[in-house]
């Protein structure tokens, strides 16, 4: 509350407020669970709906909520999800995770998220479902995607990838796997909009994001 004071003061006309973390929630859950950090314990009930409560006093105020999602980050920590309901997106799926060239799944981590794999369908699908639910539920002013890209470029090599690849392939020879890529995200985001646009057709929808054409830095990610 006193973060919107503060923001009604300065004029501010629009808060992003996170609702998702990595497969979880900040909301009350439709499709993923409450999220570790406001209990304690993964899909434990706070007993308050931070996203209602952000809406309710930023709308009193004059300023919008654009809900900000992770949209590929599946987990971040040494141990797995614990069971929840609804269970946790890689506890249901871990072969949705990405994978590198050689096959193996990200490992847990508490330097990095494991992504679940762009090019996989059903995370598209998944992730697609999260946002239709959470337009349906609240009155978002916007939806805004973060870490909406790829973990890297010897990622992701799982073998629902692997074999959409192969099929888009067969049909295009010149097609390559970088382009193949940037084609699923594209594809996630264009079911995303049709979607909310259905729903809650005055809702603004923005990412973070930025093309690296050169590897000005040396970066040893890119």
């Amino acid at each position: 509350e006193r973060i919107l004071d503060d923001g009604a003061r300065a004029n501010l006309n629009a808060v992003f407020f996170q609702v998702r973390g990595n497969g979880d929630a900040f909301y009350e859950p439709g499709r993923e669970p409450w999220a570790q950090r406001l209990a304690g314990r993964l899909g434990q009930d706070p007993g308050w709906d931070p996203l209602l409560e952000m809406l309710d006093r930023a709308h009193a105020r004059g300023i919008q909520i654009h809900a900000w999602l992770n949209t590929f980050p599946a987990w971040s920590g040494t141990t797995a999800p614990a069971d929840s309901m609804p269970p946790h997106p890689l506890r249901a799926h871990p072969e949705w995770l990405c994978a590198d060239q050689n096959g193996a799944p990200m490992p847990p981590s508490t330097e990095e998220y494991q992504f679940f794999s762009p090019g996989n369908p059903e995370v598209r699908e998944h992730i697609a479902s999260v946002v239709e639910d959470l337009v349906t539920r609240y009155a978002l002013d916007g939806v805004h995607f973060d870490y909406v890209r790829y973990p890297g470029p010897t990622f992701c090599h799982d073998a629902a990838s692997n074999r959409d690849l192969a099929t888009a392939q067969a049909m295009d020879p010149s097609l390559s796997r970088g382009d193949w890529q940037r084609s699923r995200i594209t594809a996630m985001l264009e079911d995303v909009r049709a979607r909310v646009m259905r729903v809650r057709p005055s809702t603004a929808i923005s990412a973070a994001n930025w093309g690296i054409y050169r590897n000005v830095w040396g970066w040893s990610a890119v």
